[in-house]
This record gives C-alpha cells, structure tokens and sequence, in this order.
C-alpha cells in the first residue's frame, strides 16, 4: 500500500434502544490501525435522503473543526506540506535559470560595447568629439549593467524576506482557513445520502472538502425491492404511514429523478462496488433475493434476461447493474448485502462449512483495506497531475 488516506468519513445507520450496533463492524479499528483518522457518522435509519445528508452534513463539519483547532498543520496537511515544497524547489531553479540568462545577456551586451569601443580606436580619422561620445555610450552601459545587478539583488532579497516572513506566518495560521480534505465511504442508502450531500451541502465555509465518495452496494438505479413494496402495498393508507420513507425513495421510477437532479461534483472522484450471491434457504435474504430476481425478470422481459444472464445478480436489497456509478471497481461475488459490511452472519457460515464443506471466502476487512489502497493511489496521482498543470501554465 502506498499510504493509508489521512481522513476516512462512513455513515452508519443509528439503531438506539434496548440494543446498540456497530454498524461497521471491526472495520474502523482495522484501519485506525495503519494510521488512518475514520469518523462515523451516524443518520437515523428511517429519514429521508435530504434529512440523512443534512446530519452527516453536520457531524462532519463539525468534526472537521475540531480536528483543524487541535491538529498541527503537520498531522493534517503532511502530504500536501511535501507537495508545496517540491513546487518552491522548482520555483526557485526555475528563478535561477532566468537570473543565469539575464547574466549571460549581460556580459554579452559589455562584450558588444567594448568591441564598439575597439573599433572606435583604429579609426584615426574620427574627430575627438565623436571618440568622447564613443567612451561616454560605453560608460552609459557599464552604469547601466551596475545598477541592473543591484536591481536584481534588491529584489531578490526583497522576495526572500516576503517568503521568510509568510513561512513564519503560515504554519500558525494555514488550519483557520483551509478545508480538511475527506473520503467518503458509504454501504447502501449511505451512498444517496452522500452524493446529496456533495451536490446540494457544499460551501466555501464548509471545514471540509470532499474529494471522494465511495459507495458500496448503494442503490444509485433504485431497488426492485422497493418497487414491490411500493406496488403491493403503496395504496395501502395504513401501509404507507408503516413504509418508512426511505422504500417510496428508492423505487427504481423516483432514482430516475433524483440523479437528474443531483449531479456529480467534477472535482470529486467516484467509485462503486456491487455484490451477488445464490442464497441457501436458511439465508436471511432469501426471500428478498427472490423477489429481486423476480421483479427484474418481469422488468426486462424472458428473452432480455436470458441474453444478459447477470443482468437478475443481486445482493438480496440492491442488483449489481444499480450499485454502478462513476468509476465501477468490481462486482463482490457471494455476498449478500449485510456481508459488505462484516455482519456475516455466523451461523450461515457454520452450516456451509458442515453441510457444503464450503468456506467463507469473502474477507470484509480485506475490502476496505483495499478501498484505502485505491484512494491512496488516486490521491497521489492526482497531487503529481496537478503539480504537472501547473507548472505547464507556468511555462506558457
């Protein structure tokens, strides 16, 4: 791995009561281990996508803050720190070779005049007031050459106080004005409320900035599931009043909606990742899986699903064809929704082992720890891109 991203922000779902869940199981510690600062924030399970985002929204910013008043410059902006100080050096190599051409153009000017002055000489029949204004030009240039180089050092001692004075400001003043750079990573609905959130909750005196969003078996397309509730019970008065919120959003018909409405940010990368699984009957999302396979087979027609067999792969909640959005990193083979987020269910796994003689392949931690990796990677690809730019609009 190259380096674990500085700040890793998850939403989680808040399940209070009788009964507390860790909703990123083992996870965070996992990579709090390697170094990486990981913040959950937690939305409440049943609100709709604008509710969820505005209290993420919220928790972030609000951390973020206090991260910037307790963090040293150091421990927040290491890696940009680094960046910024290749640029001075290229800045200041760049300065040299211009000074070093002023010189050179310099001595040749001197060389010119005293050719001039040469040639003046041999001449005996110039008169004595043409060789006097002859000897005057070339002391002109010599003054001239003399008060260019003082020039020139004046200025560049006046560039070095300004930059000595500057460094001595920067280190205790750069946390009071610049947002702290976040990673968000979101499982399911997470991944709505975040793009909500990077679409519609950005602002200047915002103390974060995003510059990835992650989504993980998030429903970008709708879910079928939903669509089946919706449909069978949505006329249903009393129905509608138990049907949280969140099923009449995630209908396959209102995601239409919502992603003409809120639109990728140019500036942040996107990811995603899908899952699928063939359920066993002792599977807690056999029956939603079924009706997954079912609803997208009567969406897309015999003859459609049968060409585009993968087309019904589905995590039991979400179908892989609606977890893609921006860059799609790969479909998680038999995992079922609640695995991608290592709530594996024990008992599920025992049985595969002693009926099936089948181990558990998929690794949660793994996963994440590779997510960071990518992040890491696309990060600092992206340091070395922009330091390329702008050092080629420096040159033109």
């Amino acid at each position: 791995m190259n380096f674990i991203p500085k700040l890793l922000v998850a939403a989680e779902r808040k399940v209070e009561g009788l009964l507390q869940i860790n909703y990123w199981h083992g996870i965070r510690e996992s990579l709090e281990k390697l170094g990486s600062t990981v913040l959950i924030g937690k939305v409440p399970p049943f609100g709709t996508i604008e509710e969820r985002a505005t209290i993420l929204h919220n928790f972030i910013n609000e951390q973020c803050k206090t991260l910037r008043e307790n963090e040293s410059k150091e421990t927040i902006y290491n890696m940009d720190q680094k960046k910024e100080g290749e640029k001075e050096e290229k800045k200041e190599e760049k300065n040299s070779e211009r000074v070093g051409e002023n010189k050179t153009r310099n001595n040749q000017e001197l060389m010119q005049a005293s050719e001039q002055l040469s040639k003046a000489s041999e001449k005996l029949t110039q008169t004595d007031e043409e060789l006097s204004q002859t000897r005057e030009k070339v002391s002109q240039t010599k003054l001239s050459q003399t008060q260019l180089s003082q020039t020139q050092l004046s200025q560049t001692k006046l560039s070095q106080t300004k930059l000595s004075q500057t460094s001595e400001i920067l280190p205790q003043n750069i946390n009071n004005y610049l947002p702290i750079k976040i990673n968000l990573v979101s499982h399911s609905m997470g991944g709505l409320d975040s793009r909500y959130l990077i679409s519609k909750l950005r602002s200047p005196t915002n103390n974060y900035q995003v510059v990835s969003l992650t989504t993980i078996s998030t429903p970008h397309h709708g879910s079928e599931c939903a669509d089946f509730l919706v449909d069978t019970f949505g006329s249903s008065k009393l129905m509608k009043l138990i049907l949280p919120a969140p099923v009449f959003e995630m209908t396959t018909e209102n995601m239409k909606t919502f992603n003409q409405s809120i639109l990728d940010d140019p500036d942040v990368h996107y990811f995603s990742y899908g899952a699928r699984f063939n359920p066993k009957w002792f599977n807690v999302f056999n029956l939603t899986w079924k009706i997954m396979t079912r609803q997208i087979r009567h969406k897309y027609g015999p003859e459609k699903v049968e060409k585009l067999k993968n087309i019904i792969d589905n995590d039991g909640i979400v179908s892989v064809e609606s977890s893609k959005w921006g860059k799609y990193l790969g479909t998680l083979d038999q995992v079922d929704h609640l695995d991608l987020i290592n709530w594996t269910n024990r008992a599920r796994v025992t049985l595969d082992k002693v009926l099936f003689n089948k181990q558990q392949k998929f690794n949660a931690l793994a996963l994440y720890l590779d997510i960071a990796d990518n992040l890491a990677k696309t990060e600092s690809n992206g340091k070395d891109r922009e330091i390329e730019d702008k050092d080629k609009d420096q040159e033109i």
